[in-house]
């Protein structure tokens, strides 16, 4: 696995206390509302990637009979504690975080009716290798479904030139890592390539809006985020994608953006769902 450490945060933008708050506030509602036709009260699910596990979490809720588990990788470890506690505080004790590696996971065969992936596959060394066991841990006849942004389907108004260098820089950065960040358009030929059939696949889309004050403030903090204190800019800066002096530039539009009564973005995500 080619530029894969345990220990490193195996996202491109890191784990800092913002960018996780920012990612505790997603939902299944939210985030992953095409599956939700298939989930039964029974189901047992399996979140790959789950992070701070507010969708890990929603899935426990709607497959209250059934039991849900969260896997991340051992960078995330202090992630999966808060997920833990929120699990606790919330009263959802059908569910559970572990230690894993998406590329080689924890479980035997056909152990989940559904194994869910949420803007991952870009942030994984093998992005084929995951779905190949994502497939492998599901059930005959169950799902596996992922959803992934397409970095270079992303619109923004006004473009400020720090944002659109900003977006330049975010994808060489991923890229500099040994990672794909157009990963949306790419999905189901990697679903392919991992062994499911093309005629059970459904893709559809889904697009991220922000443009009211409220909605722009939670785009622009978290993109103010991953400039500011994330492992992007470390990458950026280290392989001379970027200078300091240019990040500021980018932090000072993403100010400019979030108060710019004007200000819209739409960023569009692919869906797939294969059948076993």
């Amino acid at each position: 696995m080619p530029g894969y450490s345990p220990k490193r945060s195996p996202y491109g933008i890191g784990q800092s206390e913002g960018i996780v708050s920012a990612f505790r506030t997603r939902t299944v509602a939210s985030s992953a509302p095409y599956l939700i036709p298939y989930i039964q009260p029974d189901s047992r699910i399996l979140d790959v990637g789950c992070g701070p596990g507010s969708i890990t979490i929603d899935f426990a809720r709607i497959a209250h009979e059934g039991h849900t588990t969260g896997v991340d990788t051992a960078a995330a470890v202090d992630t999966l504690q808060k997920a833990r506690a929120d699990a606790r505080i919330a009263g959802i004790s059908n569910v559970d975080f572990v230690i894993g590696d998406a590329h080689h996971l924890p479980f035997a065969d056909g152990t989940f009716d559904i194994a869910h992936s949420h803007q991952v596959l870009q942030h994984v060394a093998d992005p084929v290798a995951v779905l190949r066991e994502m497939r492998r841990v599901t059930k005959r006849g169950g799902v596996v479904a992922c959803c992934e942004t397409d970095n270079d389907v992303l619109v923004y108004y006004p473009l400020y030139e720090g944002i659109e260098a900003y977006c330049r820089t975010f994808k060489d950065a991923i890229r500099a890592r040994g990672l794909e960040p157009v990963s949306g358009r790419r999905v189901h030929a990697w679903a392919r390539q991992a062994g499911f059939d093309p005629a059970r696949m459904q893709t559809s889309t889904r697009n991220w809006v922000f443009r009211t004050p409220a909605e722009r403030q939670v785009w622009g903090a978290l993109n103010l985020e991953i400039v500011k204190k994330s492992e992007y800019a470390a990458v950026v800066v280290q392989h001379g994608l970027a200078s300091a002096e240019a990040l500021e530039e980018m932090k000072e539009a993403w100010r400019d953006w979030v108060v710019d009564e004007d200000g819209l973005a739409v960023i569009m995500n692919m869906e797939l769902l294969c059948q076993v």
